[in-house]
């Protein structure tokens, strides 16, 4: 996955776990991958970092846990407007 949205300084393979679409139309995808580079000593949140792919507009949060799970959630936002990455 890209460093923009993990934080790292390298890229980390990760795995799309979930993938819904609300009565609402706002999109959900959760991507796992585990870090054993560089897990922290405590837990880590990077929150708030606009992504865009597709021509839409997301908001991203990506976790970081100390036994190197890495969760990192996109959600479509109608106030990110599409951008090239």
């Amino acid at each position: 996955m890209t460093t923009s949205l993990t934080g790292l300084t390298y890229l980390l393979t990760m795995t799309q776990t979930k993938y819904i679409i609300t009565p609402a139309g706002k999109e959900l995808s959760v991507w796992q991958g585990l870090d054993t580079v560089t897990p922290p000593t405590s837990k880590q949140v990077l929150d708030a970092t606009a992504w865009s792919e597709c021509n839409k507009g997301y908001q991203s949060k990506c976790v970081r846990y100390t036994d190197g799970r890495v969760t990192l959630s996109l959600t479509t936002d109608p106030s990110v407007l599409p951008f090239e990455n």
